[in-house]
């Protein structure tokens, strides 16, 4: 892959079907201290997080009952 004079790289074909990256696709990258770079998929909104700690069976709690 080559740096273009704007900054982009373009992922080969192969990689991006791998990854299920389509247009649009958010991802970030983040640096580790050895220098190592991650690049993650952004596939999900906050809204879509919501419930995703419950267990089957769990009592659930109003937002009302929280507040008290």
């Amino acid at each position: 892959m080559t740096l273009t004079a704007k900054g982009q790289i373009t992922l080969p074909k192969a990689f991006r079907k791998s990854l299920g990256l389509t247009p649009g696709t958010r991802v970030t990258f983040s640096q580790l201290l050895d220098g190592t770079v991650v690049m993650r998929i952004k596939q999900r909104k906050l809204s879509d997080l919501g419930g995703i700690l419950t267990r089957e069976g769990q009592p659930t709690i109003t937002i009302k009952r929280m507040r008290r």
